[in-house]
């Protein structure tokens, strides 16, 4: 029977391994690190590494993380790293998203999962992909169209780009 070092150890190298890997998901990773910071009893970063995992808009998941990491830390350290992660949180996940009405650019912070943030981005993706100007148009609607279309794919690859860069 593996001791605690030697499972630790062995989610380590996985995550090392999950990291190098090109299709890797942010997510996977996250899970890791739960994994790890559960072994350790590093309740400070399960506590944010749960967040992350569930996004700072779910009341319940909230509740029930707090409920995990609560007997293990003092009052202190809650008020302390509460403004500590959420000060991170705002340099980290903010994207500039263009308002479309006003077409002024607007400083937001993402209060997706992680989870929610990859899915967020591959729906993007495949919107992009299924922007077409459809064939047999007379000239002047086919322009409309086509210029249409290029906006619309324009703003949701600045949107994509924004989301992409979320934690670098």
């Amino acid at each position: 029977m593996k001791d605690l070092s030697e499972k630790i150890l062995e989610i380590v190298d996985e995550t090392n391994k999950l990291n190098s890997s090109a299709d890797s998901k942010v997510s996977t990773l996250l899970s890791n690190a739960i994994r790890i910071a559960r072994l350790r009893n590093d309740f400070i970063n399960l506590w944010w590494l749960r967040l992350e995992e569930s996004g700072i808009k779910e009341q319940e998941h909230k509740k029930e993380i707090l409920k995990e990491v609560r007997p293990h830390i003092t009052s202190q350290q809650l008020e302390d790293y509460y403004d500590l992660f959420r000060e991170r949180r705002i340099e980290v996940m903010s994207i500039d998203i263009l308002n479309t009405d006003t077409k002024k650019i607007k400083t937001t912070v993402v209060v997706m999962s992680i989870p929610e943030i990859e899915q967020e981005i591959h729906s993007l993706e495949f919107e992009i992909k299924e922007i077409k100007t459809p064939e047999g148009l007379s000239p002047d609607y086919l322009y409309r169209i086509s210029q249409s279309n290029d906006d619309t794919k324009d703003l949701l690859i600045e949107y994509l780009s924004e989301y992409k860069k979320l934690g670098d």
